[in-house]
């Protein structure tokens, strides 16, 4: 009787289930993701059929159908030496996944030209697994000149349009990084 509000008001879906897996009670989270009508588990609906088959695998991670994501979190319940079953905790992680994602991005590109930097051409070349790779430098001749003509404006959109130029001239397997400047590298 004292878990029960514990478990109802807990901001994250939870879902207890037996020692078979069998779901039998949702909270008010997890009512709501799975559409459920009330506490008690009587018919599974498809959404939560997915998630139950997941668990079945031992994975650490569920995306619903709105592309949500969740750590699931088990805890079990034992009294004495006895399996009671389990609560399952789907905590929702899709804003940090999202952040975590926009700052490995900023991390590995330019935020000028938006290719890669020397950050990521280091971490490109170390995991290339031939043994024959090509690295060509490429510097702009009288950069310097367009900038103090015309303004960083102008240079930035000439750095910019390089970027873009070397991008399109190059295939799939062949990457282009900005090193800094007017410094450019392309991966062969």
């Amino acid at each position: 009787q004292q878990v029960i509000p514990l478990f109802l008001g807990h901001p994250d879906p939870m879902i207890r289930l037996d020692q078979s897996g069998t779901a039998l009670y949702a909270n008010l989270a997890a009512q709501c993701l799975f559409h459920l009508p009330d506490m008690t588990i009587e018919h599974v609906p498809r959404t939560m059929r997915h998630l139950l088959e997941m668990l079945e695998t031992n994975v650490d991670e569920y995306e619903d159908e709105q592309s949500r994501r969740y750590e699931i979190i088990d805890i079990p319940i034992q009294i004495a030496a006895t399996s009671m079953g389990r609560f399952t905790i789907l905590h929702d992680v899709t804003e940090s996944k999202i952040r975590q994602k926009r700052i490995e991005y900023h991390a590995y590109h330019d935020a000028l030209t938006n290719i890669g930097n020397r950050r990521s051409l280091e971490r490109d070349f170390s995991n290339r697994l031939s043994d024959k790779n090509y690295l060509a430098l490429v510097d702009l001749d009288g950069f310097k000149q367009v900038n103090d003509t015309y303004g960083h404006e102008a240079g930035d959109y000439v750095l910019i349009e390089v970027a873009k130029r070397l991008n399109e001239h190059t295939s799939s397997s062949e990457s282009v990084y900005r090193l800094g400047g007017d410094e450019f590298a392309i991966l062969l």
